[in-house]
């Protein structure tokens, strides 16, 4: 039941991990709407005097913010699958040039 998320998280971690700029601006200006959203979603709450904030807002901010960390964490898988098919493109090039050359199947499935 949690696999979707535990796997969503270990993206996110792996590309703040990977020290890129752009990846880890975006994971925080996301945490950082979910964060205010949940501050809004507090205060919508509250039966304030001076200010209305609306229940809306907050859903939209959470929306908002789960869809960039949403488009962090599919960046990360896409980065992932091109990597896993170079390394079989990599794999396939080898047994091409050397068709002789047997090739353990464990050698060869360690690529994907």
């Amino acid at each position: 039941m949690f696999d979707i998320y535990f796997v969503f998280f270990a993206r996110l971690f792996k590309a703040w991990q990977r020290g890129a700029k752009w990846p880890r601006r975006f994971i925080a200006l996301g945490v950082s709407i979910l964060f205010v959203a949940g501050i809004f979603a507090g205060l919508s709450e509250i039966d304030l005097r001076f200010v209305s904030i609306d229940k809306s807002l907050a859903a939209g901010l959470a929306v908002f913010g789960a869809l960039i960390l949403l488009a962090v964490s599919a960046q990360e898988q896409l980065q992932e699958v091109e990597k896993s098919q170079e390394k079989i493109e990599q794999k396939e090039e080898q047994v091409r040039a050397n068709p002789e050359k047997p090739q353990l199947a464990w050698d060869l499935a360690g690529a994907s």
